[in-house]
């Protein structure tokens, strides 16, 4: 038979201890799934806030381009009325040119 301090030399309880310490427990790999899911999470927000600057930039250009539209569109509307104002001048005189006229012709046609 072999007696205690056989078994001690044989098994070296200090190195199994050492191993036992070394080894991930339970807490670490729990803190290590923590980690990694707050790194993926900061990565989907930075990804979905990119996306939205992106968007905001688009939206930014377009509504840019709209205004410039607006601002052509609205000259055009301008020079338009101001054109519709002298034709409708030209249209009252002639109005009353051929009003001129038919009287004219009225009291030239009485005597």
């Amino acid at each position: 038979m072999t007696s205690k301090d056989e078994i001690k030399r044989i098994i070296d309880f200090s190195t199994a201890k050492k191993r036992y310490d070394k080894a991930i427990k339970k807490d670490d790999i729990n803190a290590l799934f923590l980690g990694l899911a707050k790194i993926v999470r900061k990565n989907a927000i930075e990804e979905v806030s990119q996306d939205i600057k992106r968007e905001c930039e688009e939206a930014k250009q377009n509504f840019t381009m709209t205004l410039k539209d607006l601002s052509m569109a609205e000259s055009m509307v301008k020079k338009l009325s101001l054109e519709n104002a002298r034709l409708n001048g030209i249209i009252d005189s002639l109005r009353q040119q051929v009003c001129e006229m038919l009287r004219r012709d009225c009291i030239v046609s009485r005597r």
